[in-house]
């Protein structure tokens, strides 16, 4: 009796640790999707900023001139 037990045991805590491995991968996939979506936004929103102070830049000395 006392031997099932302990293979119960095991083999409970190696189907937990599989779990916890599947898992710690999928949040590490999504962290690095998330990551690279954010980096893909930032750069256009400072292309369009920049875009932006270039266009001002471009207003202002046509009111100089």
């Amino acid at each position: 009796m006392r031997g099932t037990v302990e293979k119960s045991k095991l083999q409970n805590w190696r189907e937990k640790a599989k779990q916890r491995r599947l898992k710690c991968e999928y949040w590490k996939r999504r962290s690095q999707g998330l990551e690279e979506s954010r980096d893909n936004w930032k750069d256009k929103a400072k292309a369009r900023l920049e875009e932006i102070r270039k266009l001002e830049q471009q207003l202002k000395c046509l009111g100089k001139g």
